[in-house]
């Protein structure tokens, strides 16, 4: 019983390893210290909205999803609204970067390269 149990620990361990490890880079992280409302929509035309938190990041729900649109609010007024050109725009002026999430700041939403 002990020497099935070691063994079954032995295969476990690798698959919790990766699938625990399945991670995508974050998509957009919050540098505001305030909670925002935001909306937008990824590459495969899934769209998303929700509360993020001051801080907070949103992580992408797949590997090699783009942010085509995004609308940043608080307090139901729009701060910031970012349609495809735009972010392809951002995106053109900063060093080609492999994984990039999207940095909300006080004077605008600008890319970020993620070394991941």
């Amino acid at each position: 019983m002990h020497q099935r149990l070691v063994w079954l620990l032995f295969l476990l361990f690798p698959v919790m390893g990766f699938v625990c490890g399945q991670s995508f880079p974050p998509v957009i992280q919050n540098n505001i210290g305030q909670p925002l409302e935001i909306s937008g929509t990824f590459s495969d035309g899934r769209s998303f909205s929700g509360e993020l938190p001051a801080g907070g990041r949103l992580w992408s729900p797949e590997k090699g999803l783009r942010l085509t649109r995004l609308e940043v609010a608080s307090e139901g007024k729009v701060l910031f609204y970012l349609d495809p050109d735009d972010l392809d725009r951002l995106q053109a002026n900063m060093p080609p970067a492999k994984n990039i999430a999207w940095a909300i700041e006080h004077d605008g939403v600008h890319p970020v390269p993620l070394e991941q």
